[in-house]
């Protein structure tokens, strides 16, 4: 295996291009051989140099297979594998207080994905409703959020989802993810499960299917989503959207048809009424 750390001019990601980090890695070789179901300890040491400006480094170490030519066939491709290493390197502001470390992050926006908007409601309600109208319930959000700061951190939170009367409907834990310095992200966040996975049993696909369409257009009205963001040593970051939702495709057929149900038994209420007299009294009225 050839182990070799990789120059600014492959594959190190910099955001400083005037500092080649990949230079701060020292090994005591570049090859070294690996007997097979084997595992060998690699020591490298980092030094920093004293005149690097602060922020985040990013190095990839490759590690590489050297194959003698009898592994490869005459003619056709070769794949060679490869095993790449990520390296973060936080290089902290000196002060007179000390080393110093700061974070920052900005919540660009807040959208709902993959539902289906109304568009006639939206200009109706376009101040109460600033993220849109909805005919069903949100599903996912999409938060774009920017690292503003020269460090990168994990990114930590949750969404809460509360209705017009403020009360919890849903509260999401956020996936850790990585934000890199001044750049931004796309974070999905689930906030409506998925219909259920089904089973073997028909009867209970069925009432499952019917439970799950239940809940999801069960949501009416107004709805307010607020992301927290979690920070290190900062403040959490907050933000957050209004929006409705109004199942119409779902509940106009049902109130069609229940509407429908009613005109008919008014209309011949007598006739039902004359039925039930000969069923339990055995003569019209």
């Amino acid at each position: 295996v050839c182990e070799r750390v990789l120059t600014s001019k492959k594959c190190a990601c910099l955001f400083n291009q005037r500092s080649n980090a990949a230079k701060w890695f020292k090994l005591p070789t570049t090859d070294t051989i690996i007997e097979p179901d084997k595992a060998k300890q690699i020591d490298f040491t980092i030094k920093v140099p004293d005149d690097v400006s602060p922020g985040t480094y990013l190095v990839i170490m490759r590690f590489q297979s050297v194959l003698p030519e009898h592994y490869f066939e005459s003619t056709g491709p070769r794949a060679i594998p490869e095993l790449g290493v990520l390296f973060f390197i936080k290089v902290p502001l000196l002060t007179l207080e000390g080393s110093k470390v700061t974070y920052g992050a900005e919540v660009l926006s807040v959208n709902p994905k993959n539902t289906g908007h109304i568009g006639l409601l939206e200009r109706i309600f376009i101040n109460r409703a600033k993220a849109g109208v909805f005919e069903d319930a949100v599903k996912t959000l999409v938060a774009k959020i920017k690292n503003t700061g020269i460090y990168h951190f994990k990114a930590r939170g949750s969404v809460e989802i509360k209705n017009s009367f403020g009360k919890t409907v849903s509260k999401i834990e956020l996936k850790e993810r990585y934000l890199l310095p001044n750049k931004s992200r796309d974070l999905e966040i689930q906030v409506f499960p998925p219909p259920p996975e089904k089973s073997t049993s028909f009867t209970s696909n069925i009432f499952n299917s019917i439970a799950y369409q239940l809940k999801k257009n069960s949501y009416l009205g107004t709805y307010t989503a607020i992301l927290t963001l979690s920070i290190p040593n900062e403040p959490p970051v907050v933000h957050s959207i209004n929006f409705w939702v109004i199942p119409w495709k779902f509940w106009l057929p049902v109130l069609v048809v229940f509407f429908l149900i009613l005109y008919a038994l008014i209309k011949l209420r007598h006739r039902f009424g004359d039925f039930w007299r000969v069923i339990f009294k055995g003569k019209p009225h």
